[in-house]
């Protein structure tokens, strides 16, 4: 858990113009002074293309291949580091809490970056694609593998470019909700931005869509009543969590009139619901749990994170574990 006094961040950079933008993203959402904030690169002796058609492509015999191909790549990275580090100290962050950590690629990128972000970091930061941005891909491959394995600790994904001034927390009645709200605060201390704690409350009709035409007249206006009715008794049900999450981050600092909370119902989808009331409302970040209520041991990801994560191409999404 996030210290009182500091936080430890670690940014997951390939050199690209959108981990660039994830930097950026974090320098401006994250107070100064705030976090600790460590750039990780794993550094590719040889580029990554270069592996689709041979095991290990290095000229045995050619002493020059680190002059021609690692060493430009080299500077560029460290080019880039220069330049992220200069954009947080512009932000607001001291030089003393930003470090640069290069390191050579072992197990593969992923593991790589795994391996260090078990290390004591409280968030692993890394856009949804890198250097090569093929357009079939929705995620970049590491990013893929990451939500996958990484459970223990909190994963920010960010794409594009998004506002870090407002930040939706889409909220259920499971553990992990609560602990989301907790760890919001302890992010933000006293500098809490315009925050929403969000619930989204499906339509239970929506699970039968093929018996639709089966019901009589008389028999959708029971289904429309007994839907209503459940509507009702989830949203009074969720009503306390929420304004204990409120009333929690109102006590950290957050203004009253920056600090709320919304339910809808009648939604087809939770996570299109989430999705589109973060873009209405102009909510750059939304924060989720990595479970919700509904817990099944052989996926190690919740269907509504999993879900937000991949249509939210434009937003950051951090999944607390």
């Amino acid at each position: 858990m996030i210290s009182h006094a500091q936080a430890n961040i670690l940014i997951a950079v390939d050199g690209s113009d959108q981990s660039f933008e994830v930097v950026r993203y974090v320098g401006r959402i994250i107070p100064p002074g705030r976090a600790g904030i460590t750039l990780l690169h794993i550094a590719h002796e040889i580029p990554e293309s270069f592996w689709d058609t041979e095991q290990d492509p290095r000229p045995r015999q050619d002493k020059n291949w680190a002059k021609s191909v690692a060493a430009p790549q080299r500077r560029v990275i460290d080019d880039f580091l220069d330049r992220t580090r200069q954009e947080l100290h512009e932000l607001g962050h001291q030089d003393g809490l930003v470090m640069a950590l290069v390191k050579k690629r072992q197990a593969g990128v992923a593991r790589d970056i795994l391996k260090e972000a078990r290390q004591g970091y409280q968030a692993l930061v890394l856009g949804r694609r890198g250097a090569s941005q093929l357009p079939d891909l929705v995620f970049g491959s590491v990013a893929n593998k990451l939500l996958d394995r990484l459970t223990d600790v909190t994963l920010w994904v960010v794409g594009g470019s998004p506002d870090p001034g407002k930040v939706l927390a889409a909220m259920d009645a499971s553990e992990s909700a609560i602990r989301l709200v907790d760890y919001v605060g302890q992010v933000f201390e006293k500098s809490l931005p315009e925050l929403i704690l969000f619930h989204v409350i499906r339509d239970f009709r929506v699970t039968f869509p093929d018996a639709a035409h089966a019901y009589s007249n008389d028999d959708a206006k029971e289904l429309t009543s007994l839907a209503g009715e459940q509507a009702k008794r989830a949203a009074a049900a969720m009503v306390p969590l929420l304004q204990q999450g409120v009333k929690a981050l109102r006590d950290r600092g957050g203004r009253p009139e920056d600090i709320l909370a919304k339910i809808i119902t009648g939604e087809p989808s939770r996570s299109g619901a989430i999705i589109r009331e973060a873009r209405q409302g102009g909510y750059g970040t939304v924060v989720l749990g990595r479970k919700g209520v509904s817990r099944v041991a052989e996926f190690p990801f919740g269907r509504v994170s999993h879900k937000v994560i991949q249509m939210a191409d434009d937003l950051a999404v951090w999944v607390i574990n």
